[in-house]
């Protein structure tokens, strides 16, 4: 049958989903899949609908679609960062294309997060627990109850700086799922530093925050607390118009711990005997 949602999404269970997406049969299978966790669903035909939507009613998340007609995902992000008060919302982007310049531009335009289509319903509500706090009063301990008693990361065991059980929690226990979110991090997060360095040449200060706060929220979620705060000092930094040589230490000092973090874990992904194949 169908994946069953994990038990760590009780801790969102009734959070709001505004699902902007024009394509009937995605809209049901979306439906479908967040319905199944618990969450409110509403649905907006197009990237205007969704403009108006979030402006007049409360969603935890939004999960955009990127080709729409009328206005489409990236044009209505853009329109909407542009509303103070909704800086913070988590916008997802739905992508039929996995090309890193898709993503890219996704998270130019101001999104948090992409997925791709098809929609993986593992893979949907692993970007639910990444960007949407669990709601106040529901079981918080839920994600550490339901794995194993006395599991431990094992394979993920005594790398510096990464608290695999932690990581596992978010993961709700399944370690396929954290070995996959190891695997995004260092493919989507390793060159952060690089790009945060670029971004600042060309004195794209605002790309260079988002870069920042999208890889704290990521490494927090692996269990990479030093990482994740060396990113939010970066962003503070960047937020707050420090000296450029004050956002240059602390990039050096992020770079260096990132770039040993995702050395240890490149090698023990690769380390791993493939599984595709007899």
């Amino acid at each position: 049958g169908p994946p069953q949602p994990p038990a760590c999404l009780a801790a969102i269970r009734g959070a709001r989903i505004l699902l902007v997406e024009d394509n009937d049969i995605n809209q049901l299978v979306a439906q479908e899949i967040l319905g199944e966790a618990g969450l409110e669903v509403t649905v907006a035909e197009n990237g205007q609908i969704a403009l108006e939507m979030v402006q007049k009613a409360y969603y935890d998340l939004v999960f955009m679609d990127m080709q729409m007609p009328v206005m489409d995902g990236v044009t209505a992000t853009r329109e909407i960062r542009k509303i103070a008060r909704l800086a913070r919302l988590p916008i997802v982007a739905m992508t039929a294309n996995a090309m890193a310049h898709d993503r890219e531009q996704c998270l130019q335009a101001g999104m948090n997060d992409t997925v791709t289509k098809p929609i993986d319903p593992k893979v949907l509500w692993a970007a639910l627990l990444r960007w949407i706090p669990p709601l106040q009063g529901q079981g918080g301990g839920m994600a550490a109850a339901t794995a194993a008693p006395g599991a431990s990361g094992s394979e993920w065991d005594g790398i510096a700086g990464l608290d695999a059980a932690k990581g596992l929690s978010v993961a709700c226990g399944n370690r396929k799922l954290y070995r996959e979110l190891l695997a995004r991090f260092v493919r989507g997060q390793g060159p952060v530093p690089a790009q945060v360095h670029e971004a600042l040449a060309n004195g794209e200060i605002g790309e260079a925050e988002r870069l920042a706060h999208t890889l704290k929220g990521v490494a927090a979620n692996i269990g990479a607390a030093q990482v994740s705060q060396l990113a939010a000092e970066l962003e503070a930094a960047l937020r707050t118009y420090e000296p450029p040589a004050t956002v240059q230490e602390r990039l050096r000092v992020l770079e260096r711990a990132l770039g040993s973090l995702v050395a240890v874990l490149s090698s023990r992904l690769e380390i791993e005997p493939a599984t595709t194949g007899a």
